[in-house]
């Protein structure tokens, strides 16, 4: 079947076969908003049906080569994270990052980052591998935290 023979499934959700009409669900053996179901993303097709955005045609191919970008945005009181496939430059995770207490330390703060990323990091690719070879950049990355962690503890507008 072509990817329009699919699409138009999809659209259709029945077929008439010799005179009386199927309804059925079409379900695929990955879930399609998977990281793996990326492969149903490189028909426009295909995933203009199952209302995701189209990759470039092969992006499945290089899901092995895939890292995350980690973007940093420094906040009054802490800051924000976000997490870009280099793949497909979709935000893939976000959140925020912000010291609580008066005495916070610099150190415990990364720490604290280091393994919440590590944990997110691991499950995204189901790695068994280190998961800092899968961050564009990770020691910059921290470089730049505690530089802005720096400018939050002494009560610096941030840059």
């Amino acid at each position: 079947m072509t990817d329009f023979d699919i699409s138009s499934l999809l659209k259709a959700r029945e077929v008439f076969f010799e005179g009386t009409r199927y309804s059925f669900n079409i379900k695929f053996e990955r879930d399609y908003s998977s990281r793996e179901g990326i492969v149903f993303r490189e028909s426009r097709l295909i995933a203009r049906e199952l209302g995701l955005r189209p990759v470039t045609p092969g992006a499945f191919l290089n899901l092995d080569s895939e890292q995350l970008q980690v973007v940093l945005t420094a906040d009054k009181d802490g800051i924000l994270i976000g997490m870009y496939s280099t793949l497909t430059g979709e935000r893939i995770d976000s959140g925020a990052l912000i010291p609580q207490g008066k005495k916070w330390g610099i150190d415990e703060v990364i720490s604290e980052f280091i393994n919440e990323t590590e944990q997110f990091v691991t499950s995204y690719f189901e790695l068994d591998e280190d998961f800092r070879k899968r961050i564009l950049d990770f020691d910059k990355v921290l470089d730049d935290m505690r530089f802005i962690l720096k400018r939050i503890k002494k009560g610096l507008p941030p840059r």
